[in-house]
């Protein structure tokens, strides 16, 4: 079997194309930018707090730091 014997069918199946809809381009339009939407929101919803908890902990560990001394101030 050559590389043209692996062409044919697809040279067939070329023939055979059906031209899509309007209506069903923005079906499948709409329903890829409402799973895109989804994906968005449960990716905030899983990383934000997430994000938020590890910002506040620097702020902790920032002034808990900062209390210590010998980090700043006058040589």
């Amino acid at each position: 079997m050559g590389i043209d014997d692996r062409d044919e069918p697809i040279a067939e199946l070329r023939e055979l194309r059906v031209e899509t809809s309007d209506e069903f381009t923005n079906r499948v339009r709409r329903r890829i930018e409402r799973k895109e939407v989804t994906n968005h929101f449960l990716w905030a919803l899983w990383y934000l707090p997430a994000t938020v908890l590890v910002e506040f902990l620097g702020i902790a560990f920032g002034l808990a730091n900062s209390n210590r001394g010998g980090g700043g101030g006058k040589p």
